[in-house]
Parts: structure tokens; C-alpha cells; sequence
């Protein structure tokens, strides 16, 4: 009997085991999957720096450029289960919340990136296009287009809510809705300081 309790005990430490590294090891992910933009650019303090693009037309370090920007923008997304779990972070999703803000207020301050498309966009929440539900009943707002997204853009080490703007396809002058998610941008502010230092 004392035998069996023995295997029974090494088999719930060895199974603790094996779930602690897989928390420790795998990741969780964040990103609202938003498809890859035809170009991005800089913007500090409303200020807009020239736009990378992955397309054949331009030099390689210009797609480079591009190519880095996306990378980290899309790892600034990632965490080990385990460290979202201590955080407390872990079950949290990306909400979309309306936001009739005009552009310039919000860029005047910070760093975001702009996501340009060539084609109209739908704005999708889980999978599934968002659908706007007015206060009192009075109706929705569906298939939601945009061509141009801010993603706002911190010194952040640690999982914090950022905001990613969208620019409806028919405004010109504000922002109609915004994501926030969390993310940890560390890597990615530094690369656009860096980027900055080598423009001057």
C-alpha cells in the first residue's frame, strides 16, 4: 500500500513538474492580429517620420526597417503564461471601446506607430467584425472600416494597457474607436529611439 501511495505522490510531483515548465516556457498572446499594413511610420509629438514599406519599390533598409518594426511590435504582445499569472494579467482580453477623439489632440503627445493600408480593413474583436451597439438601444454600427491605425507606443517592461487608434475609412479628422490591449514595448520603444538617433 505504502509502495502504491509512493508511485501515486511521484506521479502528482511529476505532473506539478511538467506544468510549472510548460507555464514557464509557453507563451501568452495578446495581439489583436491586425493584418501586416502595405506601410508604417513614426510619429513623436505629432510629428511623423518617413514611412518603411516591405514592397519591392523601395531599398533594402528601408524593408528592413519595416520588417524590425513589425517584429517587435508583434513580440511586445507576447508573455510566459507564468509571469501573466503572477501579474495577474493572464485572463486579460483586448476590448474595443468607442473614441470620437480628433487625431491631432492624441498625437500631439507620445510615440505611436501608423499603420497605412492600401485596402479597406474591418475591424475585428475575437475573431468576428465588431459590432457598435449604441447606448439606449437606438441601433449598431457595423462593418466598421479604416485604412489607418495609431498604435500607441511606451517605455513599458512589464504587460500594460495600450491603446491602438482607428481612423475610420470616412473621417479624416478623428478617431471612432480604439483598442486596448495589453503589451510590453520595451524593446520596441528602444528600436524607435535608436531609429530616431540614426535619422539625425
Amino acid at each position: 500500500m505504502k509502495k502504491v501511495l509512493s508511485y501515486v505522490a511521484l506521479g502528482l510531483i511529476l505532473v506539478l513538474g511538467i506544468t510549472i515548465i510548460v507555464l514557464a516556457v509557453v507563451d501568452r498572446n495578446y495581439n489583436i492580429n491586425l493584418n501586416a499594413p502595405y506601410s508604417v511610420s513614426v510619429v513623436v509629438n505629432g510629428e511623423e517620420d518617413q514611412s518603411y514599406s516591405n514592397s519591392s519599390a523601395v531599398a533594402e533598409e528601408n524593408k528592413k526597417v519595416y520588417n524590425d518594426l513589425l517584429k517587435k511590435y508583434n513580440d511586445s504582445f507576447k508573455q510566459k503564461i507564468m509571469s501573466g499569472l503572477f501579474q495577474g494579467v493572464f485572463s486579460n482580453k483586448a476590448k474595443i471601446e468607442r473614441n470620437t477623439t480628433s487625431i491631432s489632440s492624441v498625437l500631439s503627445s507620445g510615440t505611436f506607430l501608423h499603420f497605412m493600408y492600401n485596402d479597406a480593413q474591418t475591424l475585428m474583436l475575437n475573431g468576428k467584425p465588431y459590432v457598435y451597439h449604441y447606448t439606449g438601444g437606438t441601433g449598431t454600427e457595423s462593418n466598421i472600416q479604416f485604412k489607418n491605425v495609431y498604435v500607441e507606443v511606451k517605455d513599458s517592461s512589464s504587460m500594460e494597457d495600450i491603446n491602438i487608434y482607428v481612423q475610420k475609412a470616412d473621417s479624416s479628422d478623428y478617431f471612432a474607436y480604439r483598442y486596448v490591449v495589453k503589451a510590453k514595448q520595451s524593446d520596441l520603444y528602444s528600436y524607435i529611439q535608436k531609429l530616431a538617433e540614426s535619422d539625425n
